[in-house]
């Protein structure tokens, strides 16, 4: 384990340390936040602008680039139709899951999957105001402000979360208070849009039932094998049904969490089943978790997270600055891979040194 005290640095050092690190800003942060950013775990920016350069997250079996529109933002600030953005742009990507085939005329690549958890939020009154990602636990916030002429005023976060412990579960969270007024807004789901998918996958979306719980269902096939003994990938997702609108007031806040399960024939032991098969496995491990409260799971993430981060034995002490350039490289690193994907145990991942990464391609 090695501990790096900071007293004083250079030009170049800093320009070596954070060369690839999207730097931070203090200014305008809500005030609960300055802690955890000022102590280095955490990359913050209330500018509209840092925020739409939204960072990737995941748990190493899937990942997502958040976004990536974060709420209307100033009027100066040019946001092209939703129609007309990068179709890759707000969709997720699994672990060995491809489309394509390896030549050049169709380019085997990452298959871009919905992100059902990635949604961005708009109404009267609604502005973005700050966004979060901490370094220790992987969990993404976005922060918006709701203030229109009928007097209402309020603040509202939507968090993400793809589970490290749990690989196959996303978590969303959508709370928030009013200080007056009545006040709502609507939810986007822009990982769900087909032209994130449309390219890589046949897929279908619809809802279904049971024991009186209605849920979303995405399953799907790559269009392109990508290579003559690899065969087709499928997909099924499962998530809590999401009401496409919310409100609050300054007697009824906000607070509701959704949970999605993302299963795939590139996971061991799954790879004959069939669509239908997935889309059953995800709801049963979905229903598992029903009795399991947020805060649990948060727990368990946060548990792994620092079991795994751990391995690395690099902590930073005296500034905060190089703290979150370097925590946020090991975030990165720790956020794109897995052990278990090749049958090592954690205790020999060495997920945390670039070799690793080259030679297995991660």
């Amino acid at each position: 384990k090695a501990t790096v005290s900071v007293l004083y640095w250079t030009p170049q050092t800093m320009s070596t340390l954070c060369s690839a690190v999207l730097l931070s800003t203090l200014g305008g942060l809500p005030s609960e936040w300055v802690a955890e950013y000022e102590s280095g775990n955490a990359v913050a920016s209330a500018e509209f602008s840092a925020a739409r350069d939204a960072p990737t997250i995941g748990n190493g079996f899937v990942g997502w680039r958040v976004g990536p529109y974060i709420g209307p933002g100033p009027a100066d600030i040019d946001i092209p139709p939703l129609g007309q953005q990068d179709p890759r742009v707000g969709g997720m990507h699994a672990a060995l899951i491809y489309n394509g085939y390896h030549n050049a005329s169709t380019p085997s690549h990452r298959a871009h999957l919905p992100a059902p958890t990635n949604i961005w939020l708009s109404g009267e009154g609604l502005n973005f105001a700050a966004s979060k990602l901490n370094l220790e636990s992987g969990l993404y916030t976005n922060r918006s402000k709701i203030e229109t002429a009928s007097g209402c005023s309020a603040t509202v976060d939507t968090s993400q979360l793809a589970h490290r412990q749990h690989m196959n579960l996303l978590l969303l969270r959508i709370n928030g208070t009013a200080s007056s007024g009545q006040c709502s807004f609507g939810v986007n789901a822009i990982g769900q849009l087909p032209h994130v998918v449309a390219t890589d996958f046949k897929f279908q979306n619809y809802t279904m039932s049971q024991s009186g719980s209605n849920y979303s269902v995405f399953q799907g096939t790559t269009l392109l094998a990508e290579t003559n003994y690899s065969g087709l990938s499928s997909v099924g997702i499962v998530c809590n049904e999401m009401a496409s609108s919310f409100s609050l007031s300054s007697t009824k806040p906000l607070d509701v969490v959704y949970k999605c399960v993302v299963k795939t024939t590139a996971e061991s032991g799954q790879g004959g089943m069939s669509e239908n098969e997935l889309v059953s496995a995800a709801l049963k491990q979905l229903v598992g978790f029903e009795n399991s409260t947020y805060v649990d799971l948060l727990e368990q993430n946060l548990e792994e997270m620092r079991a795994t981060a751990g391995l690395g034995g690099i902590e930073v002490t005296g500034n905060a600055t190089v703290a979150r350039a370097l925590n946020s490289s090991l975030y990165y690193l720790t956020s794109s891979v897995r052990g278990e994907c090749d049958g090592r145990p954690r205790s020999q991942l060495l997920t945390l040194l670039p070799h690793f990464i080259r030679e297995r391609g991660s």
